[in-house]
């Protein structure tokens, strides 16, 4: 979960009962580096930000590049014809402690940009090639 998850409706899981689902159409959701899993060959289109890579008004990127990565990655999965499964297997994740209101300043500047940026990556962007390291 992202920081202002955590500062909103902090949750702790310990189990997973339900089915696996698999997303329709071109269905994009958040996926971070967290418990996930890709075909090698998506590997290709899995591009993790720069850490610290400047943003504008002094603000760096710090804590979101596999929010990125999970949405560029799915916009090339669907354009190929794949789809996202979400669900088992899961692992139990032991976070260390965090300071979410710090974490959450940290992140504000990607959100700002997903913000903007995914209206144009999920339906106006023109993808071509017949593979992900074409696409």
């Amino acid at each position: 979960m992202d920081a202002l998850s955590w500062l909103v409706n902090p949750r702790l899981s310990t189990a997973f009962l339900g089915p696996s689902v698999v997303l329709s159409g071109n269905t994009c959701r958040p996926v971070n580096t967290q418990n996930t899993a890709l075909r090698s060959e998506a590997v290709a289109a899995y591009y993790y930000l720069r850490v610290n890579y400047p943003l504008l008004g002094g603000m760096l990127i710090d804590r979101y590049g596999d929010i990125f990565c999970g949405y560029f990655s799915q916009v090339c999965m669907h354009h190929l014809g794949g789809s996202l499964r979400v669900g088992i297997p899961i692992c139990e994740h032991r976070r260390q402690s965090h300071n979410y209101l710090n974490d959450a300043i940290h992140e504000l500047g990607c959100i700002a940009i997903i913000e903007d940026l995914l209206p144009w990556l999920t339906k106006e962007a023109k993808l071509e090639g017949n593979s992900y390291e074409k696409t």
